[in-house]
């Protein structure tokens, strides 16, 4: 339910009953719920009436710069590494004019 306002939320009986606003309000019960509320995602997960605050993971900040390579891509597919506990790795992305770009780094 993209760009839809949470009002609240309860877990209960198994399963999640999510309150939005918005120009569509609505109600409804769920037995999966996905939390992509991206910076706000603990905000929201802390929200969450009946839900045991040791499943909220800490929000760790991170600055992530992507580097340019100068003239043509040394490579022809987008390379990722095995990602660790922390971050998912440097990759490399190729833009639309064929310019390399290795990132993120992580500040």
């Amino acid at each position: 339910m993209f760009h839809t306002p949470v009002n609240a939320i309860d877990a209960r009986e198994g399963c999640f009953i999510v309150e939005t606003g918005g120009d569509a309000p609505a109600r409804f019960r769920t037995q999966h719920l996905i939390n992509s509320a991206g910076l706000h995602a603990n905000d929201i997960a802390r929200q969450i009436r009946g839900f045991d605050e040791r499943y909220v993971p800490p929000l760790y900040f991170a600055k992530g710069n992507y580097f340019s390579v100068s003239g043509r891509a040394p490579f022809e597919r987008l390379i990722y590494p095995m990602p660790n506990e922390a971050w998912l790795g440097m990759h490399l992305t190729i833009d639309l004019g064929g310019q390399a770009k290795f990132g993120p780094d992580v500040e």
